[in-house]
């Protein structure tokens, strides 16, 4: 009887958690977009790397304005940024259809124009509440740190959570205060080598194209941030893990195993 009354209290609880992420985020299955995400990282990479389509668009651009000049990197970000969406929604449009996925064609159509706002939000284990929505409580959950390719940590807090819809796919866009991780002025360690950071030093404001202050969702953990009693304006960082995750490696399982 008490097992009985034990796995009854078990599934109210994992009912009522439910019922609270939908609250939050919506269906669940909506929220499930992480295979269109790693596309589109991919994908933009794949443009910076110079891969076939991304020689194509390059030379196009390049023909377009002077033949002859040579473009730099930040160029080349810049024409991606500017003209990369329209570029390729041509070419799937006016192309003869072979070769090109349902993702593909998904992301030439570009997003709908209406799009919907959070203010909370759950993926991998961490709830996330925007400034605004935690303003008025005692909790944080605003708090983000994205590690870039290569190995910086960006610190910053969260402002508001938007969804784009691509036809059928979804995906969520994080959008934060990022804080300078570059300079002194923004980020420091203590005496015990942990990160302190300023937020009176604000990078990537969305003032010009290529400074985008927003991330994929699923390109963030959370962190907490505990004012220094000792160094006015810095804030320590607090990294930790989600309830009931575990970290079992990277090792695929031999195929008898696995099934």
């Amino acid at each position: 009887m008490a097992r009985r009354r034990r796995s009854r209290r078990l599934v109210e609880k994992a009912v009522n958690i439910l019922s609270e992420e939908v609250r939050l985020g919506g269906p669940v299955h909506y929220r499930w977009m992480y295979p269109m995400e790693r596309f589109f990282v991919r994908l933009k990479a794949l443009v910076k790397k110079q891969s076939s389509a991304g020689r194509e668009f390059v030379d196009e651009e390049k023909g377009k304005s002077c033949p002859s000049t040579t473009l730099t990197l930040a160029s080349i970000d810049k024409l991606i940024d500017q003209h990369f969406p329209d570029w390729l929604e041509q070419k799937v449009i006016l192309g003869d259809g072979l070769g090109i996925t349902k993702k593909v064609r998904a992301l030439a159509a570009k997003p709908s124009r209406h799009g919907v706002r959070y203010s909370g939000y759950i993926i991998n284990g961490f709830r996330f509440h925007t400034l605004s929505r935690e303003a008025a409580r005692s909790t944080q959950n605003s708090g983000v740190v994205n590690i870039a390719e290569d190995g910086v940590n960006y610190y910053g807090r969260l402002t508001d959570i938007i969804e784009l819809t691509y036809t059928d796919y979804k995906v969520v866009l994080f959008k934060c205060d990022w804080y300078d991780v570059h300079h002194r002025a923004g980020l420091r360690n203590d005496e015990f080598g942990l990160p302190l950071v300023n937020f009176s030093k604000k990078i990537h404001t969305g003032e010009k194209l290529e400074h985008d202050p927003c991330v994929f969702s699923s390109q963030v953990e959370q962190v907490f941030y505990v004012e220094h009693p000792k160094a006015e304006g810095w804030n320590s960082v607090v990294r930790f893990k989600p309830r009931d995750t575990f970290d079992m490696g990277d090792d695929e399982l031999p195929p008898d195993e696995a099934n």
